[in-house]
């Protein structure tokens, strides 16, 4: 259950979020197209140095930028590294001066990075619920009866079976039981030995003798049942 409250929510949260931003970074190459490009005539110049000798190699070649090329310069594509609004990742938290979404990027970008606004949001209410109702449950009390009355009495139902403490043994082929059986009517249990009575397997007879040369009784080391018995109109403890 917890797994399913926590665990699940924080992956549905990880996954809209992170998939918002990975659509708002493509293509991940960190190239914005330059609005003022640069034509003519250029010659770039490339050092090689070797450290382990003072040799310097360079080499030169000649470059030609017509006007209708198309020039690039570097931006850094991922949003949440940029100063600014970084969150949520949508086409507006571009950095002024570097736009390399396309028109179909933007319009998925924005349902991205809104949808994971919508789930972190969703996430945020569901704790928030889950939260007041724990301490709701402090100060009062959320059970519901379940089932209808049926009128019948259960003093009227033949075969009863009472919660009485029992330690189940593979010496005896009844279980033992930890309480007084002299306290209640025997119709409580389930089980019936057809050799030897119920207090043949009371465990607080053995207790009395054990302990009875350092006077203690067993009244107090066994649990105790209590039993109303209408027909008597008296309680047995």
């Amino acid at each position: 259950d917890a797994s399913r409250t926590y665990f699940f929510a924080f992956a549905q949260v990880a996954m809209g979020v992170v998939s918002s931003y990975n659509w708002a970074s493509f293509p991940f190459d960190n190239l914005c197209r330059a609005e003022d490009n640069l034509f003519g005539n250029f010659t770039a110049i490339t050092r090689t140095q070797i450290e382990s000798v003072t040799l310097i190699f360079e080499e030169s070649e000649d470059i030609t930028v017509n006007a209708s090329d198309t020039g690039y310069k570097y931006c850094q594509q991922g949003i949440y590294r940029n100063p600014g609004n970084r969150f949520p990742a949508i086409p507006s938290s571009q950095p002024d001066g570097a736009h390399w979404m396309t028109d179909h990027q933007e319009v998925v970008t924005k349902v991205f990075g809104w949808a994971s606004v919508a789930v972190l949001g969703y996430i945020f209410l569901k704790f928030l619920w889950v939260f007041c109702l724990k301490i709701r449950s402090i100060f009062a009390s959320d059970y519901e009866a379940r089932g209808d009355v049926q009128g019948i009495n259960y003093s009227d139902i033949e075969a009863v079976s009472a919660y009485i403490p029992q330690v189940s043994t593979r010496v005896f082929a009844y279980p033992l039981i930890a309480t007084d059986t002299n306290s209640f009517d025997p119709e409580l249990f389930d089980w019936a030995d057809a050799d030897k009575d119920h207090e043949y397997y009371d465990l607080t007879k053995d207790a009395d003798e054990i302990l009875q040369n350092i006077h203690v009784t067993a009244t107090n080391m066994f649990s105790k049942v209590a039993h109303w018995d209408p027909n008597e109109g008296s309680i047995m403890t």
